[in-house]
């Protein structure tokens, strides 16, 4: 999904047909969305405070209203089969979960804001930074994946020391470790204690096929690391904007475009070909 404020427009591309499909529609640009697989959805929060959606299964989906927030949305999330959301409204910020008729089943406020929010469903915890407070940290907070209530929230056992606050938050390892912007991998059985370090900060990354790949800092090269987290690999590409890297089905998608439009070129991970005879995978070639 790529979102275009000049054409008021999202542009989607089909990784598995590799084609665009039907683009959708805006009347106002939306300040967060979220993708969900299992609604086949895609949501829209607003600074009006609205969250609205896309239902993809037709040819032509219409934007349709789910539910609204008091303030502008700066949080948004989709999971199993519900709807996480945040804005600056109670006391500090509020955290929301609504059902999928938009229905709200649960809030809680003294919550903080954070640029960026994860889901991680082998703990039912979301992760966020605490963004504009002093120090900063990453926090979590528990949501029961069935009921959508809200639960415990808690911080890391550094408390804004060590930790690093970058964005993003990427699960790696089958969910089982978070991986922040300044290449920490944190464990969340553990109170996000630092387990290791790849040695340099990122932009984007993935796991896939027990595989991390990564995007480094100025977004020019994507990095493929092994078991131990050492660098194998480092490859350039050219791109006016910073490449993103996507997983489907055992395919690395890396997109970049430079040419000023997107282009996106599929890796398949677990393919042994070794074309020129060297001992490298092509992947790795």
């Amino acid at each position: 999904f790529m979102l275009d404020r000049e054409s008021l427009s999202i542009f989607r591309w089909s990784i598995s047909q590799e084609q665009y499909l039907s683009t959708l529609p805006l009347i106002n640009f939306p300040d967060v969305i979220s993708h969900s697989v299992t609604h086949d959805r895609l949501y829209l929060g607003y600074s009006s405070g609205k969250i609205n959606y896309f239902e993809l299964q037709g040819e032509l989906p219409v934007e349709q209203q789910l539910t609204a927030l008091p303030m502008s949305v700066h949080g948004l999330k989709a999971f199993n089969n519900l709807i996480f959301a945040a804005d600056a409204s109670g006391a500090w910020n509020t955290q929301y979960v609504f059902n999928l008729e938009g229905e709200l089943l649960s809030s809680e406020d003294w919550r903080n804001k954070s640029r960026t929010y994860l889901w991680n469903p082998s703990n039912s915890q979301m992760y966020y930074f605490r963004d504009g407070s002093s120090p900063n940290d990453i926090e979590w907070t528990y949501i029961n994946p069935l009921t959508g209530i809200i639960g415990n929230d808690g911080d890391s056992i550094y408390h804004g020391s060590s930790i690093s606050t970058r964005a993003p938050l990427v699960l790696i390892n089958n969910n089982q470790l978070i991986l922040n912007g300044g290449g920490q991998i944190l464990d969340p059985s553990s109170s996000l204690k630092i387990l290791n370090n790849i040695g340099n900060n990122i932009r984007d990354a993935v796991w896939s096929v027990d595989r991390l790949i990564t995007v480094n800092e100025d977004g020019t090269k994507y990095q493929i690391w092994n078991d131990n987290y050492e660098l194998t690999r480092e490859n350039a590409v050219t791109t006016l904007n910073p490449l993103r890297v996507f997983s489907y089905n055992g395919t690395l998608v890396v997109v970049s475009d430079p040419n000023a439009q997107p282009i996106f070129t599929n890796h398949q991970l677990s393919s042994t070909e070794d074309s020129d005879s060297d001992g490298l995978y092509d992947f790795f070639d």
